[in-house]
């Protein structure tokens, strides 16, 4: 399938989703403009959007690896991104179902470009020899969290109990002419 039509077809079902109550790529924007007094773009390719949100589950079970949004911009599918991006980039979620345990996000002491992270092609860095300290992060379900996932590692420790952890999250930074916000996922 087509990558920019499942990104929209992902934003209209965001939308859509949100079963009687406020859009939720319209809050999620309202928050950026407020937070920023900048207005919102969506990032391109080809002339075509990418989607500003995605859903993103974490089964029972599951964790997300330490891990630095700036170190992606490297990579291949990033190639279209990166020229419209400055600075480094933020991410964003809104927790909309939080699991029974675990699932916590947690915020590394290290930043990325520490000489001692070893980082191999996957993108997962190997932090052994830092050690980070980790900071837990305390969300719950409507709990919106934006914070500077490009250059500060971050975690999401294993989810337990029977349900999965759900958020809507995506990737902020600043254009090039420092004018507005660019959001992508």
């Amino acid at each position: 399938a087509d990558f920019f039509a499942a990104a929209q077809a992902v934003t209209a079902g965001i939308s859509d989703w949100s079963d009687g109550h406020q859009d939720v790529w319209k809050v999620v924007q309202a928050c950026l403009v407020a937070v920023s007094g900048r207005g919102v773009s969506t990032a391109t390719a080809r002339g075509e959007a990418f989607a500003p949100l995605n859903v993103r589950v974490t089964p029972v079970g599951a964790a997300i690896p330490p891990h630095a949004e700036n170190n992606h911009l490297s990579w291949p599918g990033y190639r279209a991104i990166a020229p419209q991006l400055a600075g480094s980039i933020l991410s964003l979620y809104l927790v909309i179902q939080a699991p029974d345990g675990g699932g916590v996000l947690e915020l590394a002491d290290v930043l990325a470009g520490d000489e001692r992270v070893v980082m191999p092609p996957s993108g997962l860095a190997d932090l052994t020899e830092v050690a980070p300290r980790y900071t837990p992060v305390a969300l719950t379900e409507g709990s919106l969290v934006l914070f500077d996932g490009g250059r500060r590692f971050h975690r999401v420790t294993t989810v337990t109990g029977q349900r999965q952890r759900i958020t809507v999250g995506g990737f902020v930074a600043q254009s090039p002419a420092a004018s507005d916000l660019v959001v992508f996922s």
